[in-house]
């Protein structure tokens, strides 16, 4: 390969980038695909493989070359046969797709193709959808759409029935690590989102935010006075916390953040030395003395009720009432 993103390309989704490129040898491609998966994953990526594969001037045995005129306007968005349409605003609009029908008459005349990447897909308007309807329906030849998504369910089951879905395969932490890691220089932190999630922009979005690094620090700090079964941790909820845990999303990670801590507690516990995620802080791990089995359960009851809207500060303080008093 002649370029470093073919390879990353390669390395994040091999089965679905060797399905599609055979399907291209054998001039086999179909009008239309669905690339589901969480940002970061590859769907992106994908697009622009498939686009520039299509378009190449000197296509090698991996399909793009990424390094002729072609292949690097479409990767620039400089490409005119080429189109990227996002959601404006909350949705994509049906004045949207009316204009790529319209321009689906009007290729150049050295390319005679044409490829729309629309992203966010299940944002789509219901009436943006039943104009897309009928280019899936029936489509002109050597026009292709890449429709991309991160929600699979809420896109319109008409759209769904007239696509080939490729479901993106789930990044290894190392992955995910390694594709972070510049970013996201707190190595427990960086370990702890990689644990709790695929999407790569969310990860580096946290690990990169002052605000939630703050919040990270004092949840630790909290959850080595739960360890302790130290009743100041239900003070601490009302000084320390309060200010983060206004915002649903932010109580839900600290749950999530606390069941890691948790649960590397019971693996310790159990001798299992090698499930433990974060091998770092073992030695405050030993420190507990309240049954990280029971917190497990105390924490999916508290993530429950905030998921239910129940107050996120009633359920951190019923939740550290329950481990000192259990």
């Amino acid at each position: 390969m002649k370029d470093d993103k073919a390879a990353l390309v390669f390395k994040k989704q091999p089965s679905i980038q060797e399905y599609l490129l055979r399907a291209w040898q054998r001039n086999a491609l179909v009008h239309a695909y669905l690339f589901s998966g969480l940002e970061g994953m590859g769907a992106d990526e994908l697009a622009d493989w498939l686009a520039q594969t299509l378009f190449c001037q000197t296509p090698t045995e991996h399909g793009a070359c990424y390094t002729c005129q072609n292949c690097q306007r479409i990767l620039a968005r400089e490409f005119i046969d080429v189109e990227w349409i996002e959601p404006d605003g909350a949705t994509l609009k049906v004045e949207q797709i009316r204009e790529l029908k319209d321009s689906t008459h009007y290729s150049s005349l050295e390319h005679q193709k044409k490829v729309y990447i629309l992203k966010h897909v299940d944002k789509m308007s219901v009436s943006a959808a039943n104009s897309l309807l009928k280019s899936l329906e029936e489509p002109q030849s050597n026009v292709y759409f890449l429709l991309l998504t991160d929600n699979k369910d809420n896109v319109l089951p008409t759209i769904l029935s007239r696509t080939q879905l490729l479901s993106l395969t789930p990044l290894s932490k190392e992955m995910l690590n390694e594709m972070v890691k510049d970013k996201v220089t707190l190595d427990t932190l960086r370990a702890i989102l990689v644990e709790l999630s695929q999407d790569v922009h969310k990860i580096i979005e946290l690990g990169t935010s002052e605000t939630f690094q703050h919040y990270h620090q004092a949840l630790w700090q909290w959850c080595e006075l739960l360890f302790a079964k130290d009743i100041y941790a239900f003070i601490f909820v009302q000084t320390k916390l309060m200010e983060w845990l206004s915002q649903k999303e932010y109580a839900l990670y600290g749950l999530d953040i606390l069941s890691i801590y948790f649960r590397d507690a019971l693996m310790l516990k159990e001798h299992q030395e090698e499930h433990v995620h974060l091998k770092k802080l073992m030695p405050n791990y030993k420190k507990i003395i309240f049954d990280p089995e029971k917190g497990l359960e105390y924490l999916l009851q508290a993530k429950e009720n905030v998921n239910n809207f129940v107050s996120a500060q009633v359920c951190f303080e019923r939740l550290c009432l329950e481990i000192v008093r259990g």
